[in-house]
Protein backbone atom coordinates (compact mmCIF):
# COMPACT_ATOMS: atom_id res chain seq x y z
CA UNK A 1 0.00 0.00 0.00
CA UNK A 2 1.38 3.92 -0.66
CA UNK A 3 2.19 5.20 2.67
CA UNK A 4 1.68 8.44 3.95
CA UNK A 5 5.01 9.17 6.22
CA UNK A 6 3.61 12.34 8.39
CA UNK A 7 0.65 11.18 8.29
CA UNK A 8 1.45 8.19 9.79
CA UNK A 9 2.95 9.87 12.91
CA UNK A 10 0.17 12.28 13.08
CA UNK A 11 -0.88 12.82 16.74
CA UNK A 12 1.76 9.74 18.42
CA UNK A 13 4.33 10.06 20.94
CA UNK A 14 6.47 7.75 22.48
CA UNK A 15 6.52 7.27 26.32
CA UNK A 16 9.11 5.95 28.87
CA UNK A 17 9.79 2.39 28.11
CA UNK A 18 10.21 0.05 31.21
CA UNK A 19 12.98 -1.88 32.21
CA UNK A 20 12.82 -5.57 30.49
CA UNK A 21 9.53 -5.21 28.94
CA UNK A 22 8.87 -5.90 25.31
CA UNK A 23 7.77 -2.59 23.35
CA UNK A 24 4.27 -1.15 23.70
CA UNK A 25 2.36 -2.83 21.09
CA UNK A 26 3.26 -0.36 17.37
CA UNK A 27 6.29 0.45 18.85
CA UNK A 28 9.82 -0.20 18.82
CA UNK A 29 12.43 0.34 21.94
CA UNK A 30 14.64 3.51 20.76
CA UNK A 31 17.02 4.71 22.91
CA UNK A 32 17.39 8.32 23.36
CA UNK A 33 20.49 10.78 22.74
CA UNK A 34 22.14 11.94 26.23
CA UNK A 35 21.38 15.34 26.55
CA UNK A 36 25.13 17.18 27.42
CA UNK A 37 26.21 15.94 31.06
CA UNK A 38 23.12 13.78 30.93
CA UNK A 39 21.99 9.99 30.52
CA UNK A 40 20.30 7.99 27.78
CA UNK A 41 16.90 6.65 28.28
CA UNK A 42 14.98 4.59 26.41
CA UNK A 43 10.85 5.12 24.82
CA UNK A 44 8.78 3.18 23.06
CA UNK A 45 8.70 4.75 19.93
CA UNK A 46 5.94 4.64 17.09
CA UNK A 47 7.52 3.64 14.19
CA UNK A 48 6.43 2.82 9.95
CA UNK A 49 8.48 1.12 7.34
CA UNK A 50 9.07 2.53 4.10
CA UNK A 51 10.68 2.30 0.72
CA UNK A 52 13.48 5.15 0.30
CA UNK A 53 11.75 7.38 -1.94
CA UNK A 54 8.75 7.64 0.60
CA UNK A 55 10.84 9.16 3.40
CA UNK A 56 10.25 13.27 3.14
CA UNK A 57 13.95 15.09 1.81
CA UNK A 58 14.11 16.48 5.23
CA UNK A 59 14.88 13.39 6.65
CA UNK A 60 17.39 12.05 3.95
CA UNK A 61 19.82 13.18 6.29
CA UNK A 62 19.00 11.14 9.21
CA UNK A 63 22.08 8.73 10.65
CA UNK A 64 21.80 5.07 11.92
CA UNK A 65 25.39 3.54 12.65
CA UNK A 66 26.11 0.09 10.89
CA UNK A 67 28.76 -2.60 10.13
CA UNK A 68 27.72 -2.19 6.91
CA UNK A 69 28.16 1.29 5.87
CA UNK A 70 31.27 1.37 3.87
CA UNK A 71 29.31 -1.45 1.41
CA UNK A 72 26.20 0.34 1.28
CA UNK A 73 27.50 4.12 0.98
CA UNK A 74 29.67 2.60 -2.25
CA UNK A 75 26.82 0.76 -3.95
CA UNK A 76 27.75 -2.80 -2.55
CA UNK A 77 31.02 -2.11 -4.72
CA UNK A 78 34.69 -1.47 -3.24
CA UNK A 79 37.01 0.33 -5.73
CA UNK A 80 39.39 3.28 -5.57
CA UNK A 81 36.96 6.28 -5.97
CA UNK A 82 35.11 3.98 -3.22
CA UNK A 83 38.30 4.22 -1.00
CA UNK A 84 38.99 7.69 -1.60
CA UNK A 85 35.77 8.75 -0.98
CA UNK A 86 35.86 6.92 2.27
CA UNK A 87 39.00 8.40 3.25
CA UNK A 88 37.38 11.77 3.19
CA UNK A 89 34.76 10.28 5.80
CA UNK A 90 37.11 8.64 8.17
CA UNK A 91 35.54 10.65 10.79
CA UNK A 92 32.16 8.83 10.41
CA UNK A 93 33.00 5.65 8.94
CA UNK A 94 29.96 4.13 10.40
CA UNK A 95 27.57 6.13 9.53
CA UNK A 96 24.73 5.58 7.24
CA UNK A 97 22.08 7.81 6.31
CA UNK A 98 18.28 7.32 4.95
CA UNK A 99 20.15 9.27 1.38
CA UNK A 100 22.87 6.38 1.08
CA UNK A 101 19.92 4.08 1.04
CA UNK A 102 18.11 5.96 -1.38
CA UNK A 103 20.89 5.93 -4.20
CA UNK A 104 21.67 2.41 -3.40
CA UNK A 105 17.54 1.25 -4.13
CA UNK A 106 18.22 3.66 -7.23
CA UNK A 107 21.38 1.40 -8.14
CA UNK A 108 19.77 -2.42 -7.57
CA UNK A 109 17.71 -2.71 -10.29
CA UNK A 110 13.69 -4.08 -10.51
CA UNK A 111 14.48 -6.32 -7.93
CA UNK A 112 16.19 -5.00 -5.35
CA UNK A 113 13.62 -4.43 -2.18
CA UNK A 114 14.85 -1.82 0.47
CA UNK A 115 12.97 -0.61 3.07
CA UNK A 116 13.79 1.72 5.94
CA UNK A 117 12.66 2.06 9.77
CA UNK A 118 11.58 5.24 10.81
CA UNK A 119 11.10 5.89 14.74
CA UNK A 120 9.32 9.25 16.32
CA UNK A 121 11.34 9.88 19.25
CA UNK A 122 10.19 13.11 20.76
CA UNK A 123 9.81 15.28 18.27
CA UNK A 124 12.99 14.22 16.23
CA UNK A 125 12.53 10.88 13.50
CA UNK A 126 15.20 8.55 13.65
CA UNK A 127 16.43 5.83 11.52
CA UNK A 128 16.80 2.64 13.39
CA UNK A 129 17.09 0.12 10.88
CA UNK A 130 16.64 -1.34 7.18
CA UNK A 131 15.88 -4.52 5.36
CA UNK A 132 17.13 -5.61 1.79
CA UNK A 133 16.25 -8.25 0.03
CA UNK A 134 15.75 -9.28 -3.96
CA UNK A 135 13.63 -11.06 -5.98
CA UNK A 136 10.79 -10.53 -8.52
CA UNK A 137 6.99 -11.42 -8.40
CA UNK A 138 6.49 -15.52 -7.79
CA UNK A 139 10.15 -16.11 -7.41
CA UNK A 140 12.14 -16.71 -4.34
CA UNK A 141 13.26 -13.98 -2.08
CA UNK A 142 17.24 -14.31 -1.76
CA UNK A 143 20.29 -12.11 -0.55
CA UNK A 144 17.80 -10.49 2.30
CA UNK A 145 20.14 -8.84 4.76
CA UNK A 146 18.43 -6.81 8.14
CA UNK A 147 20.16 -4.03 10.43
CA UNK A 148 19.20 -2.06 13.14
CA UNK A 149 21.61 -0.19 15.51
CA UNK A 150 23.31 -2.15 17.79
CA UNK A 151 22.64 -1.18 21.79
CA UNK A 152 20.16 1.54 21.26
CA UNK A 153 16.65 -0.23 19.48
CA UNK A 154 14.57 -3.37 20.03
CA UNK A 155 11.85 -5.30 18.49
CA UNK A 156 13.38 -3.36 14.88
CA UNK A 157 14.73 -6.19 13.05
CA UNK A 158 11.75 -8.62 13.91
CA UNK A 159 9.11 -5.36 12.53
CA UNK A 160 11.18 -5.70 9.17
CA UNK A 161 11.86 -8.82 8.58
CA UNK A 162 8.20 -9.32 9.58
CA UNK A 163 7.56 -6.50 6.74
CA UNK A 164 9.94 -8.22 3.90
CA UNK A 165 7.48 -11.52 4.80
CA UNK A 166 4.26 -10.05 4.30
CA UNK A 167 5.81 -7.86 1.16
CA UNK A 168 6.61 -11.98 -0.20
CA UNK A 169 3.44 -13.39 0.21
CA UNK A 170 1.98 -10.57 -1.20
CA UNK A 171 4.27 -11.17 -4.22
CA UNK A 172 3.71 -15.02 -4.07
CA UNK A 173 7.11 -15.57 -3.24
CA UNK A 174 7.93 -19.49 -3.87
CA UNK A 175 9.90 -19.21 -0.68
CA UNK A 176 13.06 -17.61 1.45
CA UNK A 177 16.70 -18.28 0.59
CA UNK A 178 17.95 -17.02 4.62
CA UNK A 179 21.55 -17.35 5.54
CA UNK A 180 22.69 -17.20 9.44
CA UNK A 181 25.19 -13.98 9.29
CA UNK A 182 28.54 -13.66 11.49
CA UNK A 183 27.19 -13.17 14.95
CA UNK A 184 25.35 -14.07 17.86
CA UNK A 185 22.99 -11.35 17.87
CA UNK A 186 21.88 -12.72 14.54
CA UNK A 187 22.48 -16.51 15.13
CA UNK A 188 19.81 -16.10 18.00
CA UNK A 189 17.41 -14.17 15.68
CA UNK A 190 17.47 -16.96 13.46
CA UNK A 191 17.12 -19.39 16.37
CA UNK A 192 13.09 -17.42 17.08
CA UNK A 193 12.73 -17.83 13.24
CA UNK A 194 13.18 -21.84 13.84
CA UNK A 195 10.74 -21.60 16.97
CA UNK A 196 7.98 -19.59 15.08
CA UNK A 197 8.13 -21.79 12.15
CA UNK A 198 7.65 -25.04 14.20
CA UNK A 199 11.46 -26.19 12.79
CA UNK A 200 13.16 -28.09 15.67
CA UNK A 201 16.80 -26.95 17.18
CA UNK A 202 18.34 -23.68 16.32
CA UNK A 203 20.70 -22.91 13.50
CA UNK A 204 24.63 -22.54 13.52
CA UNK A 205 26.45 -19.38 12.11
CA UNK A 206 26.83 -19.69 8.34
CA UNK A 207 24.15 -22.15 8.07
CA UNK A 208 21.75 -21.59 5.08
CA UNK A 209 18.24 -22.43 4.94
CA UNK A 210 14.86 -21.94 2.75
CA UNK A 211 11.63 -20.59 3.98
CA UNK A 212 8.46 -22.37 2.32
CA UNK A 213 5.33 -20.18 1.96
CA UNK A 214 3.06 -22.11 4.91
CA UNK A 215 6.59 -21.20 7.52
CA UNK A 216 6.34 -17.21 5.66
CA UNK A 217 2.52 -17.32 6.55
CA UNK A 218 3.31 -18.10 10.39
CA UNK A 219 5.81 -15.90 10.71
CA UNK A 220 3.53 -12.80 9.42
CA UNK A 221 0.67 -13.76 11.85
CA UNK A 222 3.41 -14.49 14.91
CA UNK A 223 5.17 -10.85 14.16
CA UNK A 224 3.50 -8.16 11.63
CA UNK A 225 1.38 -6.45 14.00
CA UNK A 226 0.34 -4.86 11.00
CA UNK A 227 -2.10 -7.18 9.49
CA UNK A 228 -5.64 -6.81 10.33
CA UNK A 229 -7.65 -9.36 12.78
CA UNK A 230 -9.17 -10.51 9.42
CA UNK A 231 -5.27 -10.99 7.70
CA UNK A 232 -4.34 -12.87 10.18
CA UNK A 233 -7.47 -15.40 10.59
CA UNK A 234 -7.24 -16.08 7.16
CA UNK A 235 -3.60 -16.73 7.37
CA UNK A 236 -4.61 -19.01 10.45
CA UNK A 237 -7.19 -21.18 8.26
CA UNK A 238 -4.80 -21.86 5.82
CA UNK A 239 -2.03 -23.16 8.15
CA UNK A 240 -5.05 -25.48 10.16
CA UNK A 241 -6.25 -27.19 7.37
CA UNK A 242 -3.23 -28.91 6.73
CA UNK A 243 -0.47 -29.69 3.61
CA UNK A 244 0.91 -27.13 2.23
CA UNK A 245 0.31 -23.27 1.38
CA UNK A 246 0.74 -22.00 -2.02
CA UNK A 247 1.66 -19.19 -2.64
CA UNK A 248 -1.58 -18.15 -4.13
CA UNK A 249 -3.62 -18.86 -1.04
CA UNK A 250 -1.39 -16.79 0.72
CA UNK A 251 -1.98 -13.29 -1.16
CA UNK A 252 -5.38 -13.88 -1.57
CA UNK A 253 -5.35 -14.36 2.43
CA UNK A 254 -3.77 -10.97 2.79
CA UNK A 255 -5.59 -9.24 -0.25
CA UNK A 256 -8.86 -10.46 1.18
CA UNK A 257 -8.54 -9.63 4.82
CA UNK A 258 -6.99 -5.97 3.98
CA UNK A 259 -10.23 -5.62 1.41
CA UNK A 260 -13.06 -6.98 4.40
CA UNK A 261 -13.88 -3.48 5.69
CA UNK A 262 -14.62 -1.83 2.21
CA UNK A 263 -12.69 -0.19 -0.09
CA UNK A 264 -9.82 2.00 1.77
CA UNK A 265 -10.12 5.47 2.35
CA UNK A 266 -7.57 8.33 3.40
CA UNK A 267 -3.90 9.06 2.60
CA UNK A 268 -2.16 6.53 2.84
CA UNK A 269 -4.79 3.07 2.93
CA UNK A 270 -3.89 2.42 -0.95
CA UNK A 271 -7.02 3.52 -2.21
CA UNK A 272 -7.29 6.30 -5.05
CA UNK A 273 -6.39 9.89 -4.69
CA UNK A 274 -8.82 11.80 -2.68
CA UNK A 275 -10.17 9.44 -0.11
CA UNK A 276 -13.21 7.88 -1.90
CA UNK A 277 -14.43 4.39 -3.52
CA UNK A 278 -12.86 3.38 -6.52
CA UNK A 279 -16.21 3.16 -8.41
CA UNK A 280 -20.22 3.21 -7.06
CA UNK A 281 -21.05 0.52 -6.90
CA UNK A 282 -24.80 0.11 -7.56
CA UNK A 283 -25.01 -3.94 -8.66
CA UNK A 284 -26.78 -6.55 -6.42
CA UNK A 285 -23.07 -8.15 -6.82
CA UNK A 286 -22.39 -4.83 -5.42
CA UNK A 287 -20.28 -5.86 -2.25
CA UNK A 288 -18.05 -8.70 -3.95
CA UNK A 289 -17.33 -6.17 -7.01
CA UNK A 290 -15.91 -3.74 -4.06
CA UNK A 291 -14.39 -6.30 -2.88
CA UNK A 292 -12.52 -7.14 -6.15
CA UNK A 293 -11.90 -3.38 -7.17
CA UNK A 294 -9.94 -3.11 -3.49
CA UNK A 295 -7.99 -6.21 -4.12
CA UNK A 296 -7.06 -4.63 -7.69
CA UNK A 297 -5.68 -1.44 -6.31
CA UNK A 298 -3.84 -3.10 -3.58
CA UNK A 299 -1.95 -5.53 -5.91
CA UNK A 300 -1.79 -3.01 -8.25
CA UNK A 301 0.75 -0.69 -5.14
CA UNK A 302 2.31 -3.98 -3.56
CA UNK A 303 3.42 -5.65 -7.27
CA UNK A 304 3.68 -3.23 -9.53
CA UNK A 305 4.83 0.43 -8.61
CA UNK A 306 6.27 -0.07 -4.80
CA UNK A 307 9.08 2.05 -6.00
CA UNK A 308 7.73 4.38 -8.35
CA UNK A 309 7.77 8.48 -6.97
CA UNK A 310 4.46 10.05 -5.75
CA UNK A 311 3.44 11.44 -8.85
CA UNK A 312 3.85 8.06 -10.83
CA UNK A 313 1.37 6.49 -8.54
CA UNK A 314 -1.11 9.24 -8.71
CA UNK A 315 -1.03 8.82 -12.32
CA UNK A 316 -1.48 4.69 -11.93
CA UNK A 317 -3.97 4.79 -9.72
CA UNK A 318 -6.01 7.95 -11.49
CA UNK A 319 -6.15 5.46 -14.14
CA UNK A 320 -7.10 2.52 -12.11
CA UNK A 321 -10.37 5.10 -11.09
CA UNK A 322 -10.75 5.74 -14.62
CA UNK A 323 -10.90 1.72 -15.82
CA UNK A 324 -12.83 0.82 -12.63
CA UNK A 325 -16.62 1.30 -14.27
CA UNK A 326 -15.87 -1.05 -16.61
CA UNK A 327 -13.88 -3.58 -14.90
CA UNK A 328 -17.15 -3.40 -13.12
CA UNK A 329 -19.67 -4.02 -15.62
CA UNK A 330 -17.22 -7.14 -16.78
CA UNK A 331 -17.84 -8.14 -12.61
CA UNK A 332 -21.33 -7.61 -13.49
CA UNK A 333 -21.18 -10.10 -16.50
CA UNK A 334 -19.58 -12.57 -14.27
CA UNK A 335 -15.58 -12.18 -15.68
CA UNK A 336 -13.39 -12.76 -12.92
Amino acid sequence: MQRDFNSDFEGKVSTPAAPNAQPAPGTVRVQTHAPQGGTATSVNAPYGIYSPGEIPKEYHSQIMESGKAFQWRNEGRVDNVGLQRELRRLENTGELTVGDMLKLSRKGGADMNIRIAMAKVGNDFRFVGYDMSQGGPGGTVHSGFVESEKGTTSGVGRALFADRITRALLNQASGMNLEVYTSKRTADFHAQIFAVAGRKGAPIEGQKYQLTTGEMAKLAVAWNPKLTPTQIDNLNTLLTRGGSVTAADAEAALLRGAAGGGPPRGPGSGGPPGGGPIAPITSTRGQVKGALLSWGAQALLAKQISNMQSDEKAKALAKFTELSPEIGRLLDENYS
